[in-house]
């Protein structure tokens, strides 16, 4: 795995740092085929709104979330409007802390017996055309079920709220250090953590150690309201991938968690 480039350092996030995280998701997610159709139907992209930058700041007041940004030092922080540097944030990850408020509890990495059966694929609407609010809700839905399914009460966890790197800042290993962050915590702690990946990303996190235990699977162009693609072609099939990470004390242990 890449070593963290000497000019980036990673810190934690400051509300200064708002903007520059949501244009860097923004940026990150232009080739991502289910952004795309959002953002066509919606008129423009949501990490532009009022309401992401909101959300940004309810999560930094979060003390269950950190943020973590990859910052480039080589950017002076007084530099000139004129001269034209890199975006001083490459990337950023977001994660959160389930059930770590209960004292009495003793982080357990895994609940006890066996696991419940993972969540069925939500029921698509068959009285009407699909639309793209359809596509928010399912994608909502599931998510919901699956945080459920991974986060039973009383049984610590990590997970990735969100991990993104501008796309002239990819291929530098900076998106791994941005996970590694999180994954030490969780090796420090002995718990597991898990992520609903981008088709994308699914990759990136595999070569984490997230091993896919699930899916959600649909075809864009049912959604797509009539909205074709800017190059003609069809929205075609997306995945969301439900992934899941054991700690290495588990990895190399014995028994399953």
């Amino acid at each position: 795995m890449k070593s963290l480039p000497p000019n980036i350092v990673l810190t934690e996030a400051s509300a200064a740092d708002l903007p520059a995280i949501a244009e860097t998701a923004r940026v990150a997610f232009l080739s991502d085929t289910h952004t795309q159709l959002k953002d066509l139907v919606n008129g423009g992209s949501w990490f532009t709104s009022s309401d992401a930058q909101q959300w940004l700041q309810s999560l930094l007041d979060n003390p269950q979330i950190d943020i973590i940004v990859a910052r480039n030092q080589e950017i002076p922080p007084d530099r000139s409007p004129t001269e034209v540097y890199p975006a001083p944030i490459a990337g950023f990850s977001i994660w959160g802390k389930r059930n770590y408020d209960d004292t009495t509890n003793s982080a357990p990495a895994a609940p006890p017996g066996p696991r419940p059966p993972a969540p069925m694929h939500p029921s698509l609407p068959v009285h009407r055309p699909l639309t793209v609010r359809d596509l928010e809700f399912i994608t909502n839905q599931s998510m919901a079920d699956w945080q459920g399914y991974f986060c039973p009460p009383s049984v610590r966890c990590r997970f990735v709220v969100s991990c993104s790197v501008r796309p002239e800042y990819q291929g530098r290993g900076i998106g791994g250090a941005l996970l590694r962050w999180g994954i030490d915590k969780c090796d420090d702690e002995g718990v597991y953590c898990w992520v609903q990946s981008s088709m994308g990303a699914l990759r990136a996190y595999e070569a984490v150690g997230f091993t896919e235990v699930g899916r959600l699977e649909l075809n864009l162009d049912d959604f797509s309201e009539g909205h074709s693609r800017h190059d003609g072609k069809g929205w075609g099939i997306y995945v969301w991938p439900y992934m899941r990470r054991e700690p290495t004390i588990l990895r190399s242990g014995d028994g399953d968690a």
